[in-house]
């Protein structure tokens, strides 16, 4: 990260705070992690087994990041539904260095698809308020080079699943997960809940969920 910062003040006149640094050291780590507990994830996925498993259920998962330009932490939040609107998960965690808002939305996503590996969904629709998202999950347009990397992670998890769907939907119908991000920008770890639900989350989840009910049948 230091000679990113270096070369970033060479060629393009871009000075990094030592925060910016030390930030995005923390992101690269927290990267690494993720590629280790993914290979644990393929390790255990035939042998484990858990309380949330649906396996032949449909489950709808609403997902939505933030960021905050200034300080570039982003954050992640996460609820997923059965299909008849009951809330079966909910989870949100701050993510310590995020440049753009598409790569917070694009890591929102990855946790999504790597939560569902854990907990056995096997026929999700995933529903989000980046439309430029879904594209490029979908293939309607091509990934830009800044997401390219997750978004191949998103494409090989998807592999161990059965029906996997990206769809888009306004920030009015996706209230709940973004009050969960937002909520999460002031945490120093992950947080969820697999029952017990904060009634916000059930009354916001409650309203999401009406408009979409025609379709998911």
């Amino acid at each position: 990260m230091i000679w990113k910062a270096r070369n970033d003040y060479i060629f393009n006149s871009v000075i990094w705070s030592e925060n910016d640094v030390l930030s995005k050291a923390l992101f690269d780590f927290n990267e690494f992690t993720v590629a280790k507990e993914h290979v644990n994830t393929m390790r255990n996925a035939s042998t484990t087994t858990h309380l949330l498993t649906l396996s032949s259920e449909k489950v709808l998962l609403y997902v939505d990041a933030g960021l905050d330009p200034k300080t570039r932490k982003a954050s992640i939040g996460m609820v997923a539904l059965k299909a008849n609107g009951d809330v079966l998960y909910a989870y949100g965690s701050p993510v310590y260095f995020a440049e753009k808002a598409i790569i917070a939305e694009a890591l929102a996503i990855r946790k999504v698809i790597q939560l569902t590996v854990k907990y056995g969904w096997k026929n999700i629709h995933i529903l989000s308020d980046s439309l430029t998202m879904v594209q490029m999950l979908n293939g309607s347009r091509g990934p830009s080079w800044e997401v390219s990397t997750v978004c191949e992670d998103i494409w090989a998890l998807q592999q161990q699943l059965i029906d996997v769907y990206f769809k888009y939907l306004s920030r009015g119908f996706n209230t709940c997960s973004h009050k969960l991000a937002k909520f999460s920008f002031s945490l120093f770890s992950e947080v969820s809940w697999f029952d017990n639900f904060p009634i916000w989350i059930v009354n916001d989840t409650s309203s999401d969920f009406v408009p979409l009910t025609v379709g998911f049948d």
